[in-house]
């Protein structure tokens, strides 16, 4: 599976709002979707995810406002569940 990862952080004091773009094939964003839910981090209220299919792939976008490692192990946690279930 190919993979891309972006993240921009802009900071306000201890909270940023970060920003990601993943590529992530069709039949497996369900299973993305559940993990960043059911991850024992909650999502954050102010948390915005879109998405949009081009060649088989899908292009999840996703905003939150919180702490950055709070977003990157979310992130990274669910990512690595679709690395372990094929």
């Amino acid at each position: 599976m190919e993979r891309g990862v972006s993240v921009q952080l802009y900071r306000d004091e201890q909270l940023g709002v970060n920003d990601a773009e993943i590529l992530i094939p069709v039949e497996q964003v369900a299973r993305f979707t559940r993990a960043l839910i059911e991850h024992p981090l909650l999502l954050p209220t102010s948390y915005a995810q879109s998405s949009q299919v081009n060649d088989g792939q899908h292009i999840l976008r996703i905003a939150s406002k919180e702490a950055l490692a709070d977003f990157v192990e979310r992130l990274t946690d669910a990512l690595d569940v679709l690395a372990r279930t094929k």
